[in-house]
């Protein structure tokens, strides 16, 4: 097949050169490749004229050109077809957080560990993971929020921790409690209802937050503010340390409610196996 597609380089871009520059090789290999076509099929394919850079195609050449592509598109949707026969293709759909927070570090062991499994992974909203399970356009989906469905496995996998983290050059201290916090400094991100009703118990509603944010994915952008905190996943906060980001966590002195990972599937998903292998892998995670 290298010799067709070297051969339709040619004809393309009219010069050899050109055309060993598009497929990586030196202008040798690629002349070497056109004689020993030409040998094989036992005809001229190209003409050419001494002086001139470009080439033109001889009447078997021009038929040739026809064959050839035929013959490359077949070749390249043969091995479209077997690569995508040997790949498991899971469709993953989970909250934002949660792909913050534990995806994005388990997905690529999986990966390595399965080199011929294949993720699509959809950010929803709650409700989008549960309609798309529902509606089988993913095969697992994976929330903070235990809304059990007919038809649909829920199952609580582990618990996320949580952390209150600052800028390094805050002055918060290295300990502190929940009054000596203030909600006008807050990086709010909610996670669930049920951190929404501690949240509330902590710091009520009559303030208004420095800012509010939808998932804990951009948060960092916030903390320059000058004594700006956020509570966000301990697993992503040790991200961020290991990175040498300049934030740090401080201990308040209450405990933060840990946050239930629930997953997501139908019972008759023909990649259970993997799936519980992806769930186990979650689970050793959160430990």
């Amino acid at each position: 097949m290298e010799l067709l597609e070297t051969f339709v380089q040619i004809v393309k871009y009219k010069q050899i050169s050109r055309a060993a520059e598009s497929l990586f090789i030196t202008q040798a290999a690629a002349g070497n490749r056109l004689r020993k076509l030409e040998s094989q099929l036992g005809v001229k394919l190209i003409n050419r004229i001494k002086g001139q850079s470009t080439i033109s195609t001889t009447p078997y050449g021009d038929r040739l050109l026809v064959i050839a592509k035929q013959l490359i598109s077949l070749s390249h949707d043969v091995q479209t077809l077997k690569e995508n026969a040997e790949y498991s293709k899971i469709k993953i759909a989970s909250t934002t957080n949660v792909i913050e927070a534990a995806l994005s570090f388990i997905i690529p062991q999986v990966m390595k560990d399965d080199p011929l499994l294949r993720f699509t992974i959809k950010g929803s909203s709650t409700f989008g993971v549960y309609e798309s399970i529902t509606n089988n356009s993913a095969d697992i989906g994976f929330s903070f929020t235990n809304a059990p469905r007919y038809g649909l496995s829920t199952r609580q996998i582990g618990n996320q921790s949580l952390t209150l983290i600052t800028s390094q050059q805050n002055e918060i201290p290295d300990q502190i409690d929940i009054d000596s916090l203030s909600p006008s400094n807050e990086v709010y991100i909610p996670y669930n209802e049920q951190y929404d009703q501690w949240h509330m118990i902590c710091w009520g509603n009559q303030i208004d937050p420095y800012i509010r944010l939808d998932s804990c994915s951009s948060f960092s952008h916030y903390l320059n503010h000058g004594k700006a905190w956020a509570i966000i996943p301990k697993s992503l906060a040790q991200q961020y340390i290991n990175h040498k980001f300049p934030i740090k966590e401080v201990r308040l002195i209450e405990p933060i409610p840990k946050l239930p990972i629930i997953a997501i599937d139908n019972l008759a998903n023909p990649y259970k196996k993997k799936l519980d292998d992806i769930i186990l892998r979650f689970r050793s995670f959160l430990v």
